[in-house]
This record gives C-alpha cells, sequence and structure tokens, in this order.
C-alpha cells in the first residue's frame, strides 16, 4: 500500500475519536503570573503545537530556522495581549484543534511551504 494510502486511512480512522482540544480548562492556579507561565506546558495541545512547530522549523536551513519560532511567540503573545484587552477571539477550541492537525499535516508535505507555513504558525499561535 502506497505511504499516502495509509495516512489517509489512519487519518479518517482517529477522526471518530478525536474530542474538543480541552484547551485552557482545569487550571487551578488561578489567575497571575504563575499561572500565565504554568499554561503553555500544562496542556497536551499546547505542547503538541509547539513540537510541530519546532519540528517544522528544523526542516530548514539555519538562517530560517528562526522565523517560525519567533512568529509562534510573537503572535503568542500578540493573543495574550488582546485576551487581557478583553477581545475575545471566536472558535478558540476548534482553532487550536485545527492547528495542531494543520501543523502536523504540512510536516506530512515534501514541497518547501516555508513561507505559507510560517503564516500558518503565525495565526494559529494567536489562538494558543
Amino acid at each position: 500500500m502506497k505511504t499516502k494510502t495509509i495516512r489517509l486511512i489512519t487519518l479518517l480512522c482517529a477522526l471518530p475519536f478525536s474530542g474538543a482540544a480541552l484547551a485552557h480548562t482545569g487550571h487551578d492556579l488561578g489567575s497571575g503570573l504563575l499561572a500565565g507561565l504554568a499554561h503553555p506546558v500544562s496542556g497536551i495541545d499546547h505542547l503538541v503545537a509547539m513540537l510541530l512547530v519546532g519540528l517544522f522549523a528544523s526542516r530548514y536551513s539555519k538562517m530560517q530556522k528562526g522565523l517560525p519560532l519567533i512568529a509562534f511567540a510573537v503572535f503568542m503573545a500578540i493573543g495574550a495581549m488582546l485576551a487581557l484587552s478583553g477581545i475575545a477571539l471566536g472558535g478558540m477550541e476548534t482553532m487550536i484543534a485545527l492547528s495542531v492537525l494543520t501543523l502536523g499535516l504540512m510536516l506530512q508535505t515534501k514541497t518547501n511551504i516555508y513561507r505559507i507555513g510560517t503564516v500558518l504558525v503565525a495565526v494559529f499561535a494567536l489562538f494558543h
């Protein structure tokens, strides 16, 4: 069987079992600096997204590796500032789940998607 066919079958089999990303729940630290620092490492969705962004960046040259990582950090900070300002982005759970799925699929492509991939990393970071 071809690799693409196996990947598609695996994806289709896994879709019925996927639930909500379950981000932003279960934080017992309340609010403040400690909660803010613990948040990215306390949810599997954030850990997977950070891992996938790192793997995506590792595919490119030394000069190119930094931009997706910087874009992720900067746009995640912008998203935090928007939230602190009371500006709510709609569809948070959906976008977080979509970001993890899309970042995973970006790793599967053999073509150079550096520019569009970096833009997607930045957009998805807003929701993390």
